[in-house]
């Protein structure tokens, strides 16, 4: 088991180790911190008498809890998926149980209230949500979402509230619905099960992990050629009665998407500031001393599994390309020099099965950066997205 916790950024508070002494050590000293950003995305309802009032008010609120909705929205998701890319190497199912207040699917799109309000964001998160579960598919990670708010009560009802609940009114507040849904599709996307307005966060944790203890790995390959984009589902059923079968719910028919120079580079940078490393494309890394100054030029050897990165045949060639990032970085996590390189494999039969069974090799020089403490090379492959990732401190480095 491993501990993380996201705020303003994603950390790491123990990583994988069969200790629990160690993991509720940790969990101790951690305590849990409050968090402004989910309180600022979800405003109270302005309740002064006064009609005109709280409407401008309710503006006002509304569209910085939007901006928070937005940001709080796009990070978890990337650290959900870094997630994914840090745990994809290890063999079997993995659970990621996911304590949270969730975030909504859309924003201002749900109502005609909604749609005609000019203080609302209109957008929709379907495009960033569908790479994540892909992501968590591809690394055979679940996701238990637990609403760690617990059983949640409508504020109509409180004893501070000046106005009565309207009739026929739910009992569950609208964006915290929303939240909950949002749980509930990452969950069936990908064979979990979401727990939300319910008190017993413990039990819930609990049955997210027994549910590891027994699994299989079942095989499926379309047979369909209509990569349309539109949702297929998948069932799998057994004979015996009784028993819940938990599995992803299905995938988007996608067709293979051509990346823009922007998106790479975005992709590459977000793994970059991941405290996770990636674990989607296996790679060694070993620095060699350079031909320049002594102490001021480097050889980085980078060798990479080709198992992992995306070759197709064309004719008696193997064709493909791989996307690299050479990042030296102060002690303090500053980016002082970094180097994109990309690297086009055209390899006949020989120089492929040579490749196969000894890996890809890329050799760069880099010139040390004044107060460099440590390089990070990244590699990554633009058809499927897996990613590769490793940290070398400078101070371990012979030359």
């Amino acid at each position: 088991m491993a501990l993380y916790a996201l705020g303003g950024n994603l950390r790491v508070l123990h990583d994988f180790t069969s200790d629990t002494a160690s993991l509720l050590g940790v969990l101790a000293r951690h305590g849990g911190a409050h968090s402004p950003e989910l309180e600022a995305s979800e405003p109270a309802q302005p309740d002064t008498g006064s009609e005109e009032l709280d409407a401008w008010l309710g503006g006002v609120d509304q569209l910085m809890a939007d901006f928070y909705t937005i940001n709080r929205t796009r990070q978890t998701l990337k650290a959900i998926e870094a997630i994914a890319q840090h745990v994809s190497r290890l063999p079997g199912r993995k659970n990621l149980i996911w304590i949270s207040g969730g975030f909504p699917f859309s924003i201002g799109l749900d109502d005609l209230d909604e749609l005609t309000n000019p203080a609302r964001e209109r957008r929709h998160f379907a495009d960033e949500i569908e790479r994540t579960a892909r992501a968590l598919n591809d690394a055979n990670l679940a996701i238990y979402p637990v609403d760690a708010r617990g059983l949640v009560g409508m504020p109509a009802y409180s004893a501070m509230t000046r106005k009565a609940p309207k009739q026929g009114q739910s009992v569950v507040p609208k964006s915290i619905r929303r939240n909950q849904e949002t749980m509930q599709v990452l969950a069936e996307r990908t064979g979990g099960e979401a727990f939300y307005n319910v008190n017993d966060l413990k039990g819930a944790i609990r049955q997210a992990v027994q549910d590891a203890r027994v699994t299989y790995v079942l095989g499926y390959y379309p047979s369909h050629t209509a990569w349309d984009g539109r949702f297929r589902e998948v069932k799998v059923q057994v004979k015996r009665r009784g028993l819940n079968v938990r599995h992803r719910a299905g995938y988007f028919a996608f067709p293979e998407r051509q990346e823009t120079p922007k998106q790479r580079d975005q992709a590459l940078r977000e793994a970059l500031w991941s405290p996770l490393e990636a674990t989607g494309i296996g790679l060694m890394v070993r620095v060699l001393p350079g031909p320049g100054a002594q102490g001021k030029q480097w050889r980085v050897a980078t060798l990479v599994d080709p198992r992992n990165i995306t070759l197709e045949e064309k004719g008696d060639h193997w064709v493909g390309t791989l996307d690299a990032l050479f990042v030296q970085l102060s002690a303090e996590g500053r980016n002082l020099a970094g180097v994109n390189h990309t690297l086009s494999f055209d390899l006949p039969r020989e120089a492929y099965e040579r490749t196969m069974k000894q890996g890809a090799i890329l050799v760069k020089p880099l010139e040390i950066a004044p107060g460099a403490a440590q390089l990070r090379v990244i590699v990554r492959d633009p058809r499927t997205g897996n990613v590769g990732s490793v940290t070398v401190p400078f101070s371990k480095v012979r030359l």
